[in-house]
């Protein structure tokens, strides 16, 4: 027979092993990671290669200065990146408010009042004794402390809740990172076609002024109509509004960069160094991945899974509610009217108590908050769902934008050397006699049209491949954290896109 204090003991460890089990329950959906439609390979024929693409795709175009730009706004200066950085902390903020409920709160107060009770109050009208001590100097310090026991997951799921939308707060500063990186290098190249644009605008402006001055001398000299002088003098204005309206966009497009590098337009004209070419791609082949790969890599898909995993948990913590909560209360101090017997064992105050509250009344408010909890959950998915969807037609899209843009430079450059071919035969004809002065005029402003043609395109080839490279979700490192603004940005696993890429490549994905 077991003696009576082991029989105590016993039933104590079984009491404490109960509220532990209890503690590990956390009631609610636990999260599962959606299923992707996940494809093995994209759809879209072209000359692209299944390996990674690049992070730094910016130095593709093989430009220092539009490197610089996108390295100094990436790095902080840009002022979207600093808010997304503030939301990060914002959020880091928030897990740690959360996760201080599982932790006990401890207050330590004190006081020293001066008290006057009335004789005739209640307190002393049944006194047995005259005279009672109603006004002295009361001393009071202690401490109390409370502890909620977790026992329904209710601070669980708050906490995987707030990690949840910190982890979302991180891949949104990636998705911005991305974009400003795509937006700096697009504004860069716009500013610099319009910039050969203009160079070959004025040049085309004093052919026609030439031409115009050639067109007045045949008319005075009876050899040309009025109609032609009315048209030479109307192409020489239209060029001139086209020069003028060059020249504003390349005002607006130089504000649009100091702002997205966080500069003002005097700091920005002095990192622009003037006259450099339209940047040009250097890869014969892009490297896109597959499009597990383009899932894992894509911070709004990150984004869009963690703010699953965060409305997932907000269905715990409404469905807590509507279960008893428990806690612990108790305060110790000491309390004495006179100084001397403060730290006497007479003065001395306790009390420790349990707590239990059930809501009884308003259950409905409550079901109704875990059934709105429930829906948040649905559109989560809902949205989830999509952003794949659109991250998988953006990458498509933009590699026919891209294919296309490579065959048309590819065309325009014959017609420009074809063109300017021509234009060193007209001249050699002037030079011989055989032309005028206006056919080797007209010869030479074919050829600048032709290469303002050829300039365009190859801008609009850079900018489709920029385009393509943001919907890759190339331009952060997935491999380690990035530290922006003193924000340190972690890079966070996705089961999901994880155990997709394995089926992937367990399927043989690829191209």
């Amino acid at each position: 027979m077991k003696p009576r204090w082991k029989n105590r003991i016993s039933s104590r460890s079984s009491i404490v092993l109960c509220t532990f089990a209890l503690c590990a329950c956390a009631v609610g959906p636990d999260y599962q990671p959606p299923k992707a439609p996940v494809q093995q390979s994209f759809v879209t024929p072209g000359d692209f290669d299944s390996g990674q693409p690049l992070l730094t795709w910016w130095q593709v175009l093989g430009d220092d200065n539009l490197t610089a730009l996108v390295e100094r706004a990436i790095k902080g200066a840009n002022l979207d990146l600093q808010t997304a950085s503030a939301h990060i902390r914002e959020a880091r903020a928030e897990l740690g408010i959360a996760g201080a409920a599982e932790l006990p709160t401890f207050n330590v107060s004190a006081q020293v009042s001066r008290d006057r009770y009335s004789r005739n109050s209640e307190l002393f009208a049944n006194l047995p004794f005259p005279n009672p001590l109603v006004q002295f100097t009361d001393y009071r310090a202690g401490f109390d402390a409370s502890w909620e026991v977790d026992v329904f997951g209710h601070v669980r799921r708050s906490v995987e809740a707030a990690d949840a939308r910190l982890q979302s707060a991180q891949a949104n500063l990636r998705d911005v990172r991305i974009s400003v990186a795509a937006e700096v290098a697009r504004t860069y190249i716009t500013f610099r076609q319009t910039e050969a644009q203009i160079t070959l605008v004025e040049a085309d402006l004093a052919s026609l002024q030439e031409s115009a001055r050639l067109v007045q001398m045949r008319f005075d000299a009876g050899n040309a109509s009025e109609l032609e002088v009315h048209r030479a003098d109307a192409s020489v204005q239209t060029q001139s509004a086209l020069l003028a309206n060059l020249q504003a966009d390349k005002g607006a497009t130089m504000d649009a960069l100091a702002v997205l590098v966080g500069a003002t337009p005097v700091e920005v004209a002095e990192l622009l160094k003037p006259g450099l070419a339209v940047p040009t791609i250097r890869a014969e082949r892009v490297a896109v991945g597959l499009p597990s790969d383009l899932l894992r890599r894509r911070p709004d898909v990150r984004r869009a899974e963690r703010d699953l995993a965060a409305a997932t948990a907000d269905i715990g913590v409404a469905t807590a509610e509507l279960y008893p909560r428990f806690s612990l209360v108790g305060n110790f101090g000491s309390d004495s009217v006179h100084p001397g017997e403060f730290w006497q064992h007479a003065s001395r105050t306790w009390s420790l108590a349990p707590q239990v509250s059930l809501p009884i009344f308003g259950r409905g408010r409550l079901t109704s908050e875990v059934s709105a909890r429930e829906a948040s959950r649905d559109a989560a998915v809902s949205a989830y769902q999509k952003i794949v969807l659109q991250a998988l037609s953006d990458t498509e899209a933009a590699m026919i934008r891209y294919d296309r843009a490579r065959a048309r430079l590819t065309a325009l450059e014959q017609v420009a050397t074809q063109l300017d071919a021509n234009a060193t035969l007209v001249r050699r004809e002037f030079e011989e006699g055989r032309s005028s002065r206006i056919d080797l005029l007209d010869a030479e402003r074919q050829a600048r049209q032709a290469e303002e043609q050829r300039v365009d395109a190859t801008g609009n080839q850079a900018t489709e491949l920029i385009a393509l490279y943001k919907a890759l979700g190339g331009g952060w490192d997935d491999a380690g954290p990035t530290t922006l603004g003193g924000t340190d940005v972690r890079s966070t696993s996705n089961p999901m896109t994880e155990a997709n890429a394995e089926s992937s490549k367990a399927s043989g994905g690829g191209r």
